[in-house]
């Protein structure tokens, strides 16, 4: 094109499919790479006036997302989700961040260093995109993704021993908002094992323990309530975690743990995942008693235990 030739003048397709064959395999270098090409693209851009040659909010996602797989230099996307913000109150539509934009940064702070300070930074990032004036096509609102997004940087705080409880509000937060008639931040199944998982891995002193183990309990019966959603194995097995790392040994907690196993059976939802959790949940009698004999030996489990189960990973973290 640069000898003459308009038949092979780049358009924003191009640009875009020579981005995401950088961004298909993450690195410091193609980033950089990616980078170079961004400013490429705003050069042709100044010179032609071109808009096929403007970078815009879709080229930019693309950056984002590529930067927040590469450890060394993931959380950059935050500065890069600012430099967008900036160009686009400058007057630059064309970089306005969508949805997609801070679900990407968001993903980015899941595997950090310092993972209480991630959870801090997307609650921050997450109260910034609510604060932002909406596209008429919503394109820009937080949804039920983006929600989830920071639910799960929230349940991987290490140090926080009220990650639940701030797992939690979020949660009302999104009910607030779908009651209000935003039908598209109304918690899904994930959200409810996001909340479980933050509190079956909250570490802390015996009261905040329990605090977080009242969440797991509202978490469960909520999710076992509510008519459009059901328990899946991994919720199963998140509460029995709960109970082994928020309950002191006790006939109490044998008492919770047999009958959210035996709910857990009526459901169907008796998966691998739930059995592994059961051994540390419960004691060994407790577990011969529900299993009707040693789970090293081998147990056969009634089919109707486990006709839910589909094929998947049972965990989270």
């Amino acid at each position: 094109y640069k000898n003459g030739d308009k038949a092979v003048k780049p358009n924003k397709k191009t640009w875009v499919q020579v981005l995401k064959a950088y961004g298909e395999q993450p690195s410091v270098e193609s980033v950089e790479r990616m980078a170079e090409l961004l400013q490429e693209m705003a050069r042709w851009f100044r010179i032609m006036g071109d808009e096929d040659c403007q970078p815009d909010t879709r080229c930019y996602n693309i950056l984002i997302k590529t930067t927040g797989q590469v450890p060394e230099i993931q959380q950059q996307t935050e500065e890069i989700l600012y430099d967008m913000l900036e160009s686009f109150e400058n007057g630059v539509d064309a970089m306005r961040p969508n949805g997609a934009t801070f679900v990407h940064v968001y993903n980015s702070f899941r595997s950090t260093n310092d993972p209480d300070g991630a959870a801090d930074t997307v609650e921050k990032i997450l109260k910034l995109q609510e604060s932002l004036q909406k596209n008429e096509d919503g394109s820009d609102k937080p949804d039920v993704r983006a929600y989830n997004a920071v639910l799960a940087v929230i349940a991987r705080a290490k140090k926080d021993p009220t990650k639940a409880q701030r797992a939690k509000r979020l949660v009302e937060h999104m009910k607030s908002l779908r009651d209000e008639g935003d039908k598209m931040v109304a918690p899904n199944l994930r959200t409810y094992n996001l909340v479980l998982n933050a509190a079956a891995y909250t570490e802390g002193e015996p009261k905040e323990l329990l605090s977080a183990f009242r969440v797991a309990v509202d978490s469960i019966n909520d999710l076992r309530e509510n008519p459009l959603l059901e328990p899946d194995p991994v919720s199963y097995g998140l509460f029995l975690r709960s109970c082994a790392q928020l309950m002191p040994p006790s006939d109490k907690r044998e008492a919770v743990v047999e009958n959210i196993f035996r709910k857990c059976c009526v459901d169907g939802q008796l998966g691998q995942y739930v059995l592994h959790e059961l051994s540390y949940a419960a004691s060994p009698n407790l577990c011969r008693k529900l299993l009707g004999g040693d789970m090293d030996d081998g147990v056969n489990l009634p089919i109707e235990w486990t006709r839910n189960v589909k094929n998947k990973k049972h965990q989270l973290r």
